[in-house]
């Protein structure tokens, strides 16, 4: 560990026993990307490029506090907008598309740092929920202001499309940042049930116990494949309407469209680029591609037909009453 890197660096990842010590061996990885943009769809996938390039992209370590040190050096920011989702939805769709914005940085799915927002965390008894709740506010602040000053002094508007975990935390995220607008992306549940049930990490949460009562408060282990995913779904779904007031907007996968995504921008207070083949470009391609050239196709139809009774039957049991209840709500 030494001191905090130069601008041109992010931090990558935080790493801690996450025990009532936490915050004194807590380590902050810092990658350095220079001026790059984020143009990949997710984070990972950019820091997997750069760890491919020649040469190496460098890499350090440091302790929590240099991490908060460095924020010190540069003025505080309030995040332009946060995306929430169910998975499988159209999220990665929309932050591609508010990439094609001058001057702002869309962070697509920061595990660590939407992690670190994790309520009930850090469970020790060593460690008091107050003491807790003020140092991961302060990191997760600092992080932010990090987000936007990396590419240079000027500040960039931060967009953060959490994983879709996150939305059972949105609470708390809220917490911390309570006038930051929210955007809150829906999808019919059995098209995003039949995406699930080919596998990844709804099906592999469902097989670990432990992880499942951690996060979800249950474990599903009784429950089929069909009717973990519907009951999940169900939670997201009354997280979000149990979130949504005026500075939450929720937009449909059906309603997705380069109009659409004017108004979602407008939602943030972003100006997307007067020339519109920048979002006829992103909404004709592949969303979750990492080199461009794949063309969309849309799958609504074809998710509909491969759904078998149980995926019918499940979300009718668990997350179809909830979804139409926000659907009526979608005000984009």
């Amino acid at each position: 560990m030494g001191d905090p890197p130069a601008r041109g660096w992010l931090p990558i990842s935080i790493s801690s026993d996450w025990e009532p010590v936490l915050m004194a061996r807590g380590t902050v990885r810092w990658m350095e990307l220079g001026d790059r943009p984020l143009s990949e769809p997710f984070l990972e996938q950019t820091y997997d490029v750069l760890r491919a390039a020649m040469p190496v992209t460098r890499e350090v370590d440091t302790s929590f506090e240099a991490l908060e040190r460095f924020a010190e050096s540069v003025p505080p920011v309030q995040p332009a907008g946060f995306i929430f989702h169910i998975s499988r939805c159209g999220s990665t769709l929309i932050a591609n598309a508010l990439k094609t914005a001058a001057g702002v940085a869309v962070f697509s799915e920061p595990h660590q740092f939407a992690r670190l927002l994790w309520p009930g965390l850090q469970d020790g008894a060593g460690y008091g929920r107050t003491q807790w709740q003020s140092r991961q506010e302060a990191l997760a602040r600092a992080m932010v202001s990090l987000f936007a000053h990396y590419r240079g002094g000027t500040p960039e508007r931060v967009v953060i499309k959490f994983p879709s975990i996150s939305t059972l935390a949105i609470e708390e995220i809220r917490r911390i940042w309570p006038d930051v607008p929210c955007l809150l992306v829906i999808r019919e549940p059995i098209e995003v049930i039949v995406a699930s049930m080919i596998g990844g990490i709804w099906l592999d949460l469902k097989q670990d116990e432990a992880a499942a009562r951690r996060l979800l408060g249950w474990d599903g282990a009784a429950l089929s494949n069909e009717d973990f995913c519907a009951r999940l779904l169900r939670q997201y779904f009354q997280k979000m309407m149990g979130a949504h007031d005026t500075g939450c907007a929720v937009v449909d996968y059906r309603s997705l469209s380069p109009a659409t995504m004017v108004a979602i921008a407008r939602f943030f207070d972003i100006a997307m680029p007067d020339d519109p083949a920048a979002l006829t470009r992103v909404f004709g391609g592949y969303s979750k591609a990492a080199q461009p050239g794949l063309p969309f196709q849309n799958d609504s139809a074809a998710k509909q037909w491969r759904a078998t009774p149980e995926v019918r039957l499940a979300a009718i049991r668990w997350a179809m009453k909830d979804y139409f209840a926000l659907r009526e709500m979608a005000a984009i």
